[in-house]
């Protein structure tokens, strides 16, 4: 019997030192481009949405318009998880146990990347609205945003 993880077309290939670093080297590229348009077409759509309203006077952000902003980002976050499973398999390592391995690095750092820029987005979202309220004063009385 052959063992599971062994992935036989993937034997085609060179599979020396240089030509899987390669392979790997333009995994991470192709990443990196994909995590860029990611950022381009979803976060900056969203982070604009976001900082454009205040929430003087109890004003919220029109219900059908955040909700076409999250789905948005929630599509740009389910092509990220395929494009890490796809690029992962372009790797074309001979077990699917390294393939695995890779997608889930591949994966992590997306998350990360993303999850970081959900963070710097609340963070900025938070001191706009911070500084644009009269509600929040210094010591001496000094509306916080002046």
């Amino acid at each position: 019997a052959e063992p599971d993880t062994v992935q036989w077309e993937s034997f085609s290939y060179a599979q020396n030192f240089r030509a899987r670093c390669e392979r790997v080297v333009e995994s991470i590229c192709v990443m990196v481009v994909i995590t860029g348009c990611h950022t381009i077409f979803c976060y900056v759509p969203y982070m604009a949405y976001y900082m454009g309203y205040t929430r003087d006077n109890g004003m919220e952000p029109d219900f059908f318009r955040g909700f076409m902003v999250s789905l948005i980002v929630v599509v740009g976050n389910q092509i990220g998880y395929f494009s890490c499973r796809r690029v992962a398999q372009s790797c074309r390592f001979r077990f699917s146990d390294d393939s695995e391995a890779a997608y889930v690095l591949l994966y992590f750092c997306f998350i990360m990347v993303t999850s970081t820029l959900d963070i710097w987005i609340a963070y900025r979202c938070q001191v706009t609205v911070i500084r644009k309220s009269n509600a929040i004063r210094t010591h001496d009385g000094i509306p916080l945003g002046e």
